[in-house]
């Protein structure tokens, strides 16, 4: 699945950035992708947005791992990252930018019945 959503804040009604699913030349699984306005930067939007699209990712698609790619310099977002149980597990030079990449990974926890 690849796909782009409008990303919004429904009690103010107002469209906050985009977020999805990407496929890219320079990793090979889909990717998650969050880009919000910088107004809505470091109030929560974008963890929120991360809880979301890993829920969709692994228990509504049914995918075992979910991949999350950012900027060496995106230090916010690297952060919420771990916080959220990712990993890092590779890295990369975006050629677009010439700036590295990291690519994080966070894999589905079986539950014990």
């Amino acid at each position: 699945m690849v796909g782009i959503f409008v990303a919004e804040d429904v009690h103010e009604n107002v469209s906050i950035g985009e977020c999805g699913f990407i496929a890219s030349n320079y990793i090979p699984q889909t990717d998650t992708s969050i880009m919000l306005l910088p107004q809505y930067h470091g109030v929560g939007y974008g963890r929120r947005i991360l809880r979301t699209l890993y829920g969709l990712w692994v228990y509504e698609i049914g995918q075992s791992t979910c991949v999350a790619t950012v900027w060496q310099s995106n230090v916010a977002a690297r952060s919420i990252l771990s916080s959220e149980g990712f990993s890092q597990t590779s890295e990369y030079i975006d050629v677009r930018v010439d700036e590295p990449c990291l690519v994080y990974e966070r894999s589905r926890v079986a539950i014990a019945t």
